[in-house]
C-alpha cells in the first residue's frame, strides 16, 4: 500500500503538468469565461473606440480591453499597446487621433462630462473616442507622456457616476 501511494506522489509531482482548458475567445480558463455575458448581436456606434492599453494591463487576469473588443462590431474597437503614443509602431493610430471629433477620456479641467458631448458634435457625424486603459497610475503617466493626446477635447464621466451613487444610495 505504501509503494502505490509512493507512486502515486511521483506521478503527480514527476508527471506532466495539467494545463486547464482556456476558451479560444477570451483566452481565460473555460470556468471563469465571460464570453456568455457579450452581446449576442455585438455594438455598432458611429465611430471607433480606441483603446490605448499600459503593457502590464494586458497580464491582467480581467483583460476588458478584450472584453470590449470582442462586444463590438468589427472594425469598431482597436486596441494598441504601449506607454507613449502614436509611436511608429502604431500604425495608423496618428491618423485616427488627427480626425475631426476624436475625443479622450480623461479628467481635467477642460474635460466635458460625455453627456454634454451631443451639444458640440453633429447629429450623425462619425467620431471616435479614445480610452487610456490601466491603473489610474499608468493612466496619468501615459497621458502626460503621450503629448498628442493633449490637443483631443478631454471628455469625462464624473457626474454619471455621482448620479448613478445618488440613485442607487436612495
Amino acid at each position: 500500500m505504501d509503494q502505490d501511494f509512493i507512486q502515486f506522489a511521483d506521478e503527480i509531482v514527476l508527471g506532466e503538468s495539467v494545463q486547464r482548458s482556456s476558451c479560444s475567445k477570451c483566452r481565460r480558463p473555460e470556468r471563469v469565461c465571460w464570453c456568455s455575458y457579450l452581446p449576442k448581436v455585438p455594438v455598432t456606434i458611429n465611430g471607433k473606440i480606441i483603446v490605448l492599453q499600459h503593457p502590464d494591463e494586458e497580464k491582467r487576469n480581467l483583460k476588458t480591453g478584450p472584453m470590449l473588443f470582442h462586444g463590438m462590431a468589427s472594425g469598431q474597437c482597436i486596441i494598441y499597446y504601449g506607454k507613449k503614443f502614436p509611436s511608429a509602431k502604431h500604425e495608423g493610430l496618428k491618423e485616427m487621433l488627427e480626425e475631426q471629433y476624436t475625443y479622450v477620456l480623461y479628467p481635467g479641467p477642460q474635460s466635458r462630462s460625455i453627456t454634454t458631448v451631443s451639444d458640440i458634435h453633429p447629429k450623425g457625424a462619425p467620431y471616435n473616442l479614445v480610452l487610456i486603459d490601466g491603473t489610474w497610475q499608468q493612466a496619468k503617466s501615459m497621458y502626460f507622456h503621450s503629448t498628442f493626446l493633449h490637443s483631443l477635447p478631454q471628455v469625462d464621466y464624473f457626474m454619471f457616476y455621482i448620479y448613478s451613487y445618488i440613485v442607487s444610495w436612495r
